[in-house]
């Protein structure tokens, strides 16, 4: 005995390939290409000041002690870390494709 009922499952796809034009994508870019350019403008920016900082950082005249210096470091990582998770998901959003007709059921 199936689980699966055959004819049901054959409908499901003959109405998910006819209800979408192929060439209209589902999901589009919340941000205009304006937008985008903009961002990455912003992220080249962090992250040099990024480079530049760390690599002032870790010069030996900042070390006092070894467990202050680990300490200290790992905080700054921490926070300095933090606008790439920001950036990483603003990159990726996407919204729903207004163009797309509904499914009539």
């Amino acid at each position: 005995m199936s689980l699966i009922h055959a004819p049901n499952l054959e409908v499901q796809k003959e109405h998910r390939s006819s209800g979408r034009n192929s060439r209209e994508p589902l999901l589009l870019n919340v941000l205009s290409q304006r937008q985008r350019s903009i961002l990455l403008g912003l992220i080249t920016l962090w992250s040099v000041t990024l480079v530049w900082f760390w690599h002032w950082w870790l010069q030996p005249k900042h070390i006092v002690t070894l467990e202050g210096a680990v300490i200290c470091s790992l905080l700054l990582a921490w926070n300095t870390m933090l606008p790439a998770y920001y950036f990483f998901f603003v990159w990726q959003m996407k919204r729903a494709n207004p163009n797309l007709k509904l499914p009539d059921h």
